[in-house]
């Protein structure tokens, strides 16, 4: 072969070498890439440090005027883990209505404290990716579930141990619902909003007692002390866990009046339909 020939076959294996290494350069500066922006997006949805990647925010509220019965405690701790989407042994279940990664949890009690409503969050966490679905291409599954069972799956349960009951004298449910409204990340520009509560529903407090009646709604609505207290959800799934008293004179009042009140209440604040009533035995 003449010289020229060969020399000409080197430019282009080179030429080629080149090409076929630039290739995979840019293949892999791409993969990192990804790999770093998906990065930054699930630190952004685990900590919620950005109302801009929150996906929904649920908030649950815990009523505990009274001491629970051990068959609520189980109920309220079972109906939790279908809420978060983890089992007793702390395996993922993603069932319907659970939540989603990226989706904010808080849970708060009825508080009659210095300003008889809501009381500082006793838990607040952000459901980050469990591994499950991560790219083997460019994505450490091991190090993601590591960061569920951190900053997720731990003080879940820690907060789960908790569950008990109080005995306080005041159940200020009206306030902490307007005080829920009123939360900044909250506010309708949230999406996937949704209220979670466990309570008897029986406000009582020195403004009102439902222990003696319940007032029809409209009545409510158009007394000084209703009319400072109407919440503006906007649209919010509502879900109430009503824990019966079936063993003492309240749960006399735990009757229709009850739920056409509260039924009437989310009418206005969160819209027909939104709200759903379940009842939890003593």
């Amino acid at each position: 072969m003449p010289l020229g020939s060969r020399a000409g076959d080197k430019k282009v294996r080179d030429r080629n070498l080149i090409f076929g290494v630039l290739a995979a350069v840019i293949v892999l500066i791409g993969a990192s890439l990804t790999w770093i922006l998906g990065a930054d997006d699930e630190v952004k949805s685990a900590d919620c440090s950005d109302s801009n990647h929150l996906a929904g925010h649920t908030i649950v509220v815990l009523d505990r005027t009274d001491r629970l019965t051990s068959n609520q405690q189980r109920y309220i701790v079972a109906r939790m883990r279908r809420l978060v989407g983890v089992n007793s042994d702390g395996d993922v279940v993603q069932g319907e209505g659970a939540l989603g990664a990226g989706e904010r949890l808080t849970v708060f009690e009825v508080s009659p404290g210095e300003f008889g409503g809501l009381s500082d969050p006793i838990l607040s966490i952000c459901r980050p990716r469990d591994g499950s679905k991560a790219s083997e291409l460019y994505e450490n599954g091991r190090l993601i579930e590591r960061r569920f069972e951190q900053r997720f799956l731990k003080p879940f349960e820690a907060f789960l141990s908790t569950i008990k009951g109080g005995g306080l004298q005041e159940s200020p449910i009206l306030e902490t619902l307007f005080d829920i409204a009123a939360r900044d990340d909250f506010n309708a520009e949230v999406l996937n909003r949704r209220l979670l509560i466990f309570s008897d529903m029986l406000q009582h407090n020195e403004n009102l007692s439902f222990y003696r009646a319940v007032p029809p709604h409209d009545a409510w609505l158009t007394s000084s002390y209703g009319r400072h207290l109407q919440p503006k959800m906007g649209n919010v799934t509502v879900e109430i866990q009503t824990l019966l008293h079936l063993q003492d004179a309240r749960g006399a009042q735990q009757d229709k009046a009850l739920i056409s009140f509260w039924a009437q209440y989310f009418d206005e604040a969160s819209g027909p339909g939104s709200l759903r009533i379940e009842k939890i035995r003593d």
